[in-house]
């Protein structure tokens, strides 16, 4: 079969679950008869969507879409999966058919797709981010961000420390002072807002999360970051190092800060915004 027959194929599956004779005879009427196949082909077909993940891979869209969490819809299906190919197993050990033990182990256990509607018709099994998204993905993240931010500074402030313990001259010639006067504000000022960042777009699209609070929570967390200051000064002489943090907005800083906010969500929010859009593309091809 073609690529648009396969894809003609999971959308006829996405509607209900049918093998054999009636998926051929459903297939005729859809295209009204320009494309015919018989049970022989559409049986290897199906295997082989099977072996690809397509088959399991819309159920398991169509749960986390819902709002199922990831991990509980993947272990749903692998369980009944791996049911179903136990009854299988047993009908072909008494005699069965391939074809005789698979129709016997959906009358027995149903389908995948019955499987999936009625996990959708029980909202207990929705997770907490799909009841309260605008906790999960917009201020979960900046308090995230936030803890960071203050964890990375006492992680700075304990290594100084640790260094004076061993007797380390903290003076400018010091290496552990350079190395954090090198790369602590770009993991600080840029790294992090954008690591945050990244990982809520990661968790969203893991989730495959439709509403426009990954996006809020993704902007909220660079435009945090870009309110916040890091800095190390120097002295010329032996005297010691010290550092200086914080967060605020300063009038005469305002532009650099709506640079450093949009750049940071220009990074995260175009790729996030591009793979959402694919992955709708793909769902409106198959429905």
């Amino acid at each position: 079969m073609s690529g648009i027959s396969e894809l003609l194929l999971l959308r006829l599956l996405a509607e209900r679950q049918m093998y054999g004779y009636e998926l051929a005879r459903a297939i005729r009427s859809t295209t009204r008869q320009a494309i015919s196949v018989g049970e022989g082909v559409l049986y290897p077909v199906l295997h082989s969507l099977e072996r690809r993940g397509w088959l399991k891979a819309h159920s398991f869209d169509r749960l986390i879409r819902a709002g199922i969490a990831p991990r509980r819809a993947h272990r749903i299906l692998r369980e009944f999966a791996e049911h179903h190919a136990d009854v299988v197993a047993e009908g072909m050990t008494s005699g069965d058919s391939a074809s005789e033990a698979e129709a016997a182990a959906n009358a027995r256990l149903g389908s995948e797709q019955q499987l999936v509607v009625s996990l959708l018709a029980r909202p207990e099994l929705r997770s907490w981010a799909h009841r309260r998204p605008s906790i999960a993905f917009a201020i979960a993240p900046v308090l995230s961000f936030a803890l960071a931010f203050v964890a990375s500074l006492l992680a700075l402030i304990a290594l100084v420390e640790w260094r004076k313990v061993h007797g380390d001259a903290l003076n400018a010639a010091s290496a552990v002072i350079q190395g954090i006067s090198a790369y602590a504000s770009f993991y600080l000022l840029w790294l992090l807002p954008c690591g945050v960042a990244a990982l809520l777009a990661v968790i969203a699209a893991r989730r495959r999360e439709t509403s426009i609070w990954p996006c809020v929570g993704i902007a909220a967390v660079c435009f945090i970051g870009a309110l916040t200051n890091f800095s190390v000064w120097v002295p010329p002489m032996a005297d010691a190092p010290s550092m200086g943090a914080g967060i605020g907005i300063g009038a005469d800083k305002m532009g650099a800060i709506l640079i450093r906010a949009g750049s940071t969500s220009a990074l995260v929010l175009l790729p996030y915004l591009r793979a959402r859009w694919l992955r709708r593309h793909e769902l409106d091809a198959l429905s």
